[in-house]
């Protein structure tokens, strides 16, 4: 308030105050030595002209909070992965519910921590199957906190192909389960290097979101999110998230989270393999200290990991994938109601190896908790024996796309339908493969009536469940009639007939089946030059969303999902081989090609399925400058091989490096444009033909002579 009386005050009444403050800033100064005399505090007079007293410190007061602990606080908040809240009611059952908890869709909160399977590994991400008709998608960033560091610092741009097993069993937390993959955190897009490439940014919009047949949760495996905070509630044989940080001489540093001593994992407990920086792994506790945390990754030693009848578990830190022994307490209509450690949970009738009528009350089943779901209050577990044993399930050469022959053995009504697969889909005898069709995937109408028990049906294998050891099956009609049930039935060259979905400036999104979307980059819809975007604007005109359309496939890249499609003129009339791989290609053989790089001396043409051939630096100087405009990006040409180098055994020859990317390091085929090259090459194989057999008759004639002269002299 003073200093605002006297900025307010007139210019000419300032000199008439100072004094007098002067003055009692003067006295105000010889009462207390911190005080300093000077016209920068003429205020400080009369606010600070008195000492104040030290307050005594309130014990009841809370301690402030640095800033560590509160960016912590709000990132949790933030994805709604705090701990369990303390609450006046019971974390967890404590009597018996009427049914047994299975995960759905439509109960999984944010946050919840659940036992997964590796299902599909690709560049950019990773499927997992969760229990029922879950899955989840984790993104490159949400591997690990030390393999998103290595991406923020451009160490790494995809992910290595040998950091996760198909069926290997892990633990990850919901990050979120109303905004499905193709949202995009921020965090991730500011953490994408500017300089990386393309396909880099294509697992924040994964196209198996484009219907509502595959769509997949967001997950992570962070170990922020999947660990337990402090060392306090580890103990022996309990298993832990973590994240390999560092090699040493005789261990590996493993991160264990926020809060977390850091564990320590000696090279002779990794089970014989070599781990990777940034890697996710489940580990079995051997001992914990506030110090450090022995840990070991062998895979027996984590799977026998169990905890004692007698050791008292808290919710606090019961992880997904523990192995525990559970008594059983009373059945329920489609489970089990188990004890196991001072706490009580259900096992579904899906997740017991054997009927529900042989286990009885006090029955001793080895179970694994499966999740915690914190918003019913409800502790599932699973005593499938390939769960139990950690070990992949094996199902007998099913793969997706297949037809299969099924018999219904029953239904669950509003969930789905549980059917055998009989002997001729690739089931052996005596060996258990179980299939479902959940709601989403069966045949309109009421599953009661739709589908009785013991009736025979035809199916089509939808995906592999590598957690619940379940066959995926569909059996509604878009499904069914679809031609191409999945990727591996496309191939390079195919004509196929799509309709197109949706429009952007550079492409066109081409709706081949309900799980398969292409694109279409404007740029294949034509073999002129496209200078300008109202070139390709002019291009796309003739298409509308829901033209029916009649493409070829020009690429199938299974780790990315993806495929492109062309519509160039020239290959969808072509007659000539198609070229789809090095190996297959052979001397002499003509295909069409597309232009793709023209760069001073060097011209690359790209055939299908990201094949390259490179023409010869003295052809091409051989033409005259009109012959060298001809040839522009995008055009259609037809080329001759002259030479492999992969056929014939030798490594991809490595060139100068480009001014913008690395293209002369990837393999190439020799190729020119002289089409009577091949006639060249047969005329000289003919002729050094028949000036070999002209020389063997020579020689022939030789030895003839030789011998009539031996004789005549033996004569």
């Amino acid at each position: 308030r003073v200093m605002s009386d006297f900025l307010r005050s007139a210019p000419g009444e300032r000199p008439e105050a100072a004094p007098a403050r002067e003055e009692k800033s003067g006295e105000a100064g010889r009462k207390s030595k911190k005080h300093k005399k000077g016209p920068k505090d003429i205020m400080e007079a009369s606010i600070f002209d008195h000492v104040r007293k030290a307050q005594p410190k309130d014990p009841n007061k809370p301690k402030k909070k640095n800033n560590v602990k509160r960016r912590q606080e709000k990132e949790r908040e933030e994805f709604k992965l705090m701990a369990l809240p303390v609450l006046d009611v019971p974390t967890h059952q404590t009597r018996a519910p009427s049914s047994a908890d299975l995960l759905g869709s439509d109960n999984i909160p944010s946050g919840m921590m659940c036992l997964a399977a590796v299902q599909e590994v690709d560049k950019y991400s990773v499927l997992l199957s969760l229990p029922g008709p879950v899955t989840a998608r984790v993104s490159l960033a949400e591997i690990s906190g030390v393999y998103r560091k290595q991406i923020a610092d451009g160490k790494v741009h995809d992910l290595d192909p040998d950091m996760f097993k198909i069926g290997q069993q892990i633990m990850c937390s919901i990050k979120d389960v109303n905004h499905f993959f193709d949202s995009i955190d921020p965090l991730e897009v500011a953490e994408i290097p500017s300089d990386a490439p393309d396909p880099y940014e294509r697992y924040l919009h994964h196209p198996n979101n484009n219907n509502k047949y595959d769509r997949a949760m967001l997950a992570t495996l962070r170990e922020s999110y999947v660990s337990i905070p402090g060392a306090p509630g580890l103990v022996a044989n309990m298993l832990v998230m973590g994240a390999i940080t560092a090699e040493e001489d005789h261990c590996w540093t493993v991160s264990l989270g926020k809060g977390a001593p850091p564990g320590v994992l000696l090279k002779t407990r990794t089970g014989g393999e070599n781990p990777i920086i940034g890697q996710p792994y489940q580990f079995a506790v051997l001992s914990a200290t506030p110090a450090a945390v022995q840990l070991t990754a062998v895979p027996d030693a984590v799977a026998a990991a169990t905890i004692s009848r007698g050791g008292v578990l808290d919710i606090a830190n019961l992880v997904p994938g523990q192995r525990v022994k559970c008594q059983v307490e009373q059945a329920l209509p489609d489970g089990l109601y188990v004890n196991f450690n001072g706490l009580k949970g259900t096992i579904h009738r899906h997740h017991l190896p054997k009927i529900l009528s042989h286990y009885e009350p006090g029955h001793f089943i080895e179970s694994r908790i499966l999740y915690v779901n914190h918003k019913t209050k409800c502790i599932a577990l699973t005593a499938l024996s390939h769960i139990v044993t950690r070990t992949p399930f094996d199902f007998k050469g099913a793969s997706v796309g297949q037809e299969v022959t099924c018999k219904v053995v029953s239904v669950d009504e509003g969930r789905g339908v549980v059917v055998q697969l009989l002997p001729e889909a690739g089931a052996a005898k005596g060996i258990r493969v179980r299939g479902y069709i959940w709601a989403k995937l069966a045949a309109e109408g009421d599953l009661t009536e739709t589908y009785e028990v013991g009736n025979t049906i035809q199916c089509q294998v939808f995906g592999l469940n590598q957690l619940d050891g379940v066959v995926v099956l569909a059996h509604t009609k878009p499904l069914l009639e679809a031609k191409y049930p999945s990727l591996s039935s496309l191939s390079p060259a195919m004509k196929v007939s799509g309709v197109v979905s949706a429009m952007t400036p550079t492409k066109l999104s081409i709706h081949l089946t309900p799980r398969i979307e292409g694109d279409l980059l404007l740029a294949d819809l034509t073999e002129t030059l496209v200078a300008t975007p109202n070139h390709l604007k002019k291009i796309a005109e003739s298409f509308r969303v829901g033209s029916p359309i009649t493409c070829k496939v020009w690429q199938v890249d299974q780790q990315v999902h993806q495929v492109r499609l062309t519509k160039k003129t020239t290959l969808m009339s072509s007659h000539l081989p198609p070229i789809v791989s090095y190996e297959d290609v052979k001397p002499g053989v003509q295909a069409h090609g597309v232009v793709l790089v023209v760069h001073g001396a060097t011209l690359i043409v790209t055939f299908y399925n990201g094949v390259w051939g490179k023409l010869a630096k003295a052809e091409w100087k051989a033409m005259s400058k009109a012959e060298q405009a001809q040839y522009h990006i995008g055009k259609v040409v037809t080329c001759t091989v002259v030479a492999n180098p992969l056929a014939a055994g030798k490594a991809p020859r490595k060139g100068k490096e480009h001014a913008d990317d690395n293209i002369f390091k990837r393999p190439m085929l020799e190729i020119t444009f002289k089409t009577h090259v091949a006639e060249e090459e047969e005329e000289d194989e003919e002729e050094e033909e028949e000036e070999d057999q002209q020389e063997d008759a020579d020689s022939d004639n030789d030895e003839q002579r030789e011998d009539g002269q031996e004789e005549q002299e033996a004569e």
